[in-house]
């Protein structure tokens, strides 16, 4: 019989240390490191036969390290029929893994019902983390509601998406029994119309759990009041019609602790009575010391400001409202009774490195300054409104932030040049982007020849004159000498009067740095060797110009 080296000796020694067995004991153990021992071999260094029959490390590890090990290799939402086949590797993985309740915890319907079954029996009485998808593959709303309704009682959370929502509600269970444990709810329904406006109640009209720490609920008409929501740490309510305003504020006064709020599409909310919740003389801030995201989108602007009014969230990091249209943000909103919000507003944008500020679709709006995002629709094109309200974010958070530079992005959005223009001066916008539907989108391309020139107001007043970058997806068949002409015609200006007098009414345009072409059909290979001529040409006007072909650096040759 081969002896142990010295090595192998210490390091089974050891093992017996950490295991709390005494080789030198006279007891005779029944396990060894964890694994079961046959009959006839002893837990002492000299027992080769035992170690050679477990010689795989894992095998010599405890069971709660094991099983450590294995959580901290799969995913949290790894499938169940994955979770099962890990019990198939041997007798042993299957006897621990099976017999680790937690294991089985978290169960979606996309599993399929007979993993479900199997997961609830193993899952004993541990809290269980359900998800459900009406877009799943695995069983029908009904089947899996009654299969876990009956453990309500351990829901710690419930994630569930439905593709409409109708009547009668296939929350049944949460409509009629209580769900001590329930920590997080997210109810969404994805379909916007069609749905049934019928209220639901959920645990059986009584206050939610004080266990409730996380609600999210979109487009389900769910009973918010009956809850008597407290104690909350993040609350999003999007499409929910069902709600007052006078509601939230009493979930924002019973939860000081909230982090996360999220206010979407609530058309129906009115502007309380100020004596609702505090004295009209006497106004008391509902103060929101851990409050760092905060989103209010499509809220009345009345509403919106009233809430903002009501709040002081001296650590909000990042801050979004979006509103119907670009002027009532700092008309109807951003008014002085939200002065109090200035300091932290202005603490969001002091580390921006540039102004963002994009139109989409039927004039959206976005502007993103820092962690500060203002924007919203606007039914007529946008002409000095979208600029107003940069000014206003410049004239009362940082004025350092003028010297920002500002990227300006049209993506199938038809703007006049107006718009534009109203960014020539007073702003350093440095990068353009125009992206367009090939099929169904405006032709930005028109804008090019526009920007190739100085407009008749000034002997050389540019549109965007310290433009240097632009990223464009307008290249079709053998390309677009309108961009040719621009770059040529920027760059030779800039030379013609980069020497002008301070103060002189002769503005040079910047030269173009880059430029990230592309083509709205794709295929950036099928139209390389078609555009190279184009390329080449660029590259020329602009006297060594980057040049981008969807994305990948164009080289010259």
């Amino acid at each position: 019989m081969v002896q142990p080296t010295q090595s192998s000796s210490e390091l089974s020694k050891q093992h017996l240390v950490n295991n709390n067995i005494d080789s030198s004991s006279p007891q005779n153990p029944t396990t060894f490191l964890g694994i079961p021992m046959r009959a006839g071999e002893s837990a002492t260094l000299g027992s080769p036969p035992l170690l050679k029959r477990h010689s795989t490390p894992i095998h010599l590890l405890p069971e709660e390290i094991f099983l450590e090990v294995v959580r901290l290799c799969i995913s949290p939402d790894m499938p169940l029929r994955n979770r099962i086949a890990l019990t198939w590797v041997c007798r042993r993985w299957k006897t621990i893994l099976e017999g680790a309740a937690s294991f089985w915890s978290r169960i979606s319907a996309a599993d399929g019902f007979p993993c479900i079954q199997k997961a609830l029996h193993l899952a004993k009485g541990v809290p269980l983390d359900l998800v459900y998808s009406d877009k799943g593959h695995g069983v029908s709303r009904g089947t899996f509601f009654n299969e876990v309704g009956d453990r309500i009682a351990q829901w710690r959370s419930l994630v569930a998406e439905f593709d409409g929502w109708s009547t009668p509600s296939p929350l049944a269970n949460l409509g009629t029994i209580a769900a001590p444990k329930l920590v997080f709810l997210q109810l969404v329904n994805t379909t916007v119309t069609g749905n049934s406006t019928i209220p639901i109640t959920l645990f059986r009209g009584a206050p939610a759990p004080p266990s409730l720490k996380n609600l999210h609920i979109t487009l389900i008409p769910v009973s918010v009041a009956p809850l008597h929501l407290s104690g909350l740490k993040s609350l999003t309510l999007q499409g929910v019609q069902t709600v007052s305003t006078t509601d939230i504020l009493r979930i924002l006064v019973d939860s000081p602790e909230i982090q996360t709020l999220h206010l979407a599409s609530l058309w129906s909310l009115d502007r309380p009575k100020p004596q609702t919740l505090h004295s009209e003389s006497a106004p008391t801030l509902i103060r929101l010391s851990a409050l760092c995201e905060l989103l209010l989108e499509n809220v009345p602007p009345s509403v919106t400001r009233y809430l903002l009014s009501s709040i002081n969230t001296p650590n909000l990091h990042t801050l979004k409202l979006i509103c119907e249209d670009s002027d009532r943000i700092t008309s109807e909103i951003l008014t002085q009774d939200t002065f109090h919000l200035i300091p932290v507003l202005a603490t969001m944008t002091t580390d921006a490195q540039e102004i963002d500020v994009s139109l989409s679709g039927y004039y959206h709006y976005h502007i993103l300054v820092g962690r500060l995002v203002l924007g919203g629709w606007m039914e007529d094109p946008p002409t000095n409104h979208v600029r107003s309200t940069v000014d206003w974010i410049c004239n009362h958070l940082n004025n350092h932030l003028r010297n920002l530079p500002v990227h300006l992005s049209i993506t199938d959005s038809d703007p006049e040049i107006d718009y534009l223009d109203s960014f020539s001066s007073g702003l350093r916008v440095a990068k353009l982007t125009l992206w367009s539907d090939p099929y169904h989108g405006p032709r930005l391309e028109e804008f090019i020849p526009l920007l190739s020139q100085p407009t008749l107001s000034s002997p050389c007043g540019w549109i965007l004159p310290n433009l240097e970058v632009i990223d464009a997806n307008l290249i079709l068949g053998e390309g677009n000498y309108d961009f040719v002409d621009l770059v040529r015609n920027r760059y030779c200006a800039s030379i013609v009067h980069g020497e002008s007098e301070p103060g002189s009414e002769v503005v040079a345009p910047r030269p173009f740095r880059e430029l990230y072409l592309s083509s709205p059909l794709g295929s950036p290979s099928r139209y390389a060797s078609r555009i190279s001529a184009f390329m080449q040409a660029l590259h020329e006007a602009g006297d060594g110009i980057d040049l981008y072909w969807h994305g990948t650096k164009w080289i010259e040759g």
